[in-house]
């Protein structure tokens, strides 16, 4: 599905250095081309040289960056990361960390969809694969074309994937489930 005005990325990280350009995961030919987005570290322009950057186009060709402190991220450990894209929000980019939101270094917000972009999605590069291989593991990647909230996030962090938080639901709904007994003998 494409990706326009809400989306979410999150994967485990396992980061061994923050020393060299990485790419997390993109969907771009390059900078100025085709861009959609970029997430990663150490590969933003000059504003975000040496921390995590969030990358977003909304036209394809101009890039938005968001900045925020690599050290967040801990080496050599397994970190649940996850980007938030709201262009409705007043910062657009969020960023938590193992279910805690960090503080953003720096943010742009132009309230726009993102650009769609016709390039596959790229893990641990950036630009059509060609450059930042990630230095590190990553796991579990799931992109959604919506907007996952705070509790959302800090509920799949905790491995709570059976839990429904309140912007789930709306008054007045119902919901229904069907339950099929199963004796682990049969079917």
């Amino acid at each position: 599905q494409t990706l326009n005005s809400y989306a979410t990325w999150y994967f485990w990280l396992n980061l061994t250095t923050y020393n060299t350009c990485q790419a997390f995961i993109s969907k771009r030919t390059n900078y100025f081309t085709n861009n959609a987005f970029g997430i990663g570290i150490n590969f933003g322009g000059f504003t975000c040289a040496n921390d995590i950057a969030i990358e977003y186009s909304t036209n394809g060709t101009a890039n938005n960056e968001n900045c925020f402190n690599r050290t967040y991220i801990p080496l050599n450990r397994w970190t649940f990361f996850t980007a938030v894209y709201n262009k409705s929000d007043s910062q657009n980019v969020r960023l938590y960390i193992n279910g805690t939101e960090i503080p953003s270094l720096i943010s742009t917000n132009n309230n726009q969809p993102l650009f769609a972009g016709t390039r596959p999605i790229y893990i641990g590069m950036i630009n059509d694969g060609a450059v930042c291989p990630l230095n590190g593991k990553i796991d579990e990647i799931k992109v959604f074309n919506r907007s996952l909230s705070k509790n959302q996030i800090l509920e799949l962090y905790k491995n709570n994937q059976n839990i429904t938080v309140s912007e789930e639901t709306n008054i007045g709904e119902v919901w229904s489930v069907a339950i099929t007994p199963n004796d682990a003998r049969e079917d």
